[in-house]
């Protein structure tokens, strides 16, 4: 489906208009407004920002008093078919996988079986040290909050090919990584490996997570998928959560669509393979809010508990406080700081706190945030979507980043609402 340049032009003045005028408020009502105007017109402006931007489909979920106070889905799960998303609606959560990865090995800490600054090659098959730091350890708390001196950019050209293969096949992913981190390995490079010093400087990547992975597996016995079905998401009830889309059902995931000229290209359905650890969970929004309210709530969702209130504490505590991450900052074209907890940062943009997780995949978004509503109470904020990633600094046009804000900000309004 095609759409006119004048319906472009239309939906961008509106957008603009928007952005300029108390058009953003939600209570610009009088006091006898009643509730369904008022989510009316939440509703309106959600859509135009999605039609701007180039969002097929989102479900926005708010989250008070550890209890799920608002959910609701807009768009089309399939754009060019008319499939209507719906709560059930599955997406790919891109790097928001790293906080469930996160507190499935830190469930292994309340278990006793290792310290956070423990040396994480006393618990693999295969040393990882940087080669400029060799008697430097790298610990889980440094892989857990991306201080490890791992480097993502450091892959060389000639072994593609060969992680490529070994990568399309999931079983040979732990091989893959042993191998390209391993002074022995077949496509070891020591450019995986930053100038810092394991400790010294946060830098976001997935190498890292990779191996929380690894040591989930190596830890329990268990595969990433078996450990987390058997200790998040079946006590939890998360029965439309997986690492592998393709044990879903597949009519409930949402088609992929990436934006260009001016239309929206759907993308065929894949899986990440080796990247299941940092970024290839599947779920939908009530599957993921109900993981997020055991994580505002101290561990426990609906009397089940999934960590301990001490360690959830940890992972909402910055672990190198003086330490800012200086990738994030950069995508964030150095307006702000972003700081780490345990598989979970801190932000301020858009002129808002929050504190959460940020993710994407091609053709999806993913947004989980905590921050402070209008009357300083504590907000849970979860977006998904089949549609732009968002890149402050690299990709994303303005109106992709101003599109976001607003969403952002219109949620929090929302919640103040409830």
């Amino acid at each position: 489906m095609k759409r006119h340049p004048s319906d472009k032009l239309i939906v961008f003045a509106l957008f603009m208009i928007f952005l300029t005028t108390p058009f953003l408020s939600c209570v610009t009502a009088s006091h006898n407004t009643n509730y369904e105007s008022k989510c009316l017109d939440f509703d309106t402006k959600i859509k135009i920002l999605m039609r701007a931007i180039n969002m097929p489909s989102s479900v926005i979920c708010i989250i008070k008093n550890d209890t799920v106070e608002f959910m609701k889905t807009y768009g089309y799960k399939n754009f060019y078919l008319r499939q209507k998303a719906t709560n059930d609606t599955i997406y790919s959560l891109g790097s928001v996988s790293k906080a469930v990865t996160a507190v499935a090995l830190m469930q292994l800490y309340d278990e006793g079986c290792f310290d956070f600054d423990d040396d994480i090659s006393e618990y693999l098959p295969f040393n990882v040290k940087n080669p400029r730091y060799p008697d430097t350890n790298i610990t889980f708390r440094m892989i857990l909050v991306h201080q490890a001196g791992l480097n993502d950019f450091g892959v060389k050209l000639i072994g593609i090919p060969y992680m490529l293969i070994q990568a399309w096949l999931k079983n040979n992913s732990n091989l893959l990584i042993e191998e390209m981190l391993s002074e022995d390995g077949k496509i070891y490079s020591k450019r995986y490996f930053t100038r810092y010093g394991p400790g010294e400087k946060a830098l976001y990547g997935e190498l890292a997570f990779i191996l929380v992975g690894y040591l989930i597996e190596s830890i329990s016995g268990q595969s990433l998928e078996e450990y987390c079905q058997e200790n998040i998401f079946e006590p939890l009830g998360m029965d439309n959560t997986s690492f592998y889309p393709e044990t879903l059902d597949r009519t409930k995931i949402a088609q992929s669509h990436i934006s260009a000229f001016q239309g929206l290209i759907p993308l065929p359905k894949y899986n990440l393979k080796m990247l299941d650890a940092p970024a290839g969970l599947w779920t939908n929004a009530n599957d993921l809010s109900k993981f997020f309210v055991a994580l505002m709530n101290g561990g426990i969702y609906r009397d089940i508990r999934i960590l301990e209130e001490d360690t959830v504490t940890l992972m909402h505590t910055k672990q190198y406080p003086n330490s800012n991450d200086f990738l994030l900052g950069l995508m964030f074209r150095c307006r702000t700081t972003v700081q780490h907890g345990l598989g979970w940062f801190f932000i301020d943009v858009f002129g808002l706190e929050l504190e959460g997780h940020t993710g994407g995949a091609p053709g999806y978004s993913c947004h989980m945030y905590i921050t402070k509503g209008k009357n300083n109470e504590t907000v849970g904020i979860i977006v998904l979507a089949n549609g732009p990633m968002l890149f402050p600094a690299l990709i994303s046009s303005r109106i992709v980043i101003k599109g976001y804000e607003n969403i952002l900000k219109l949620i929090i309004e929302k919640a103040g609402e409830l």
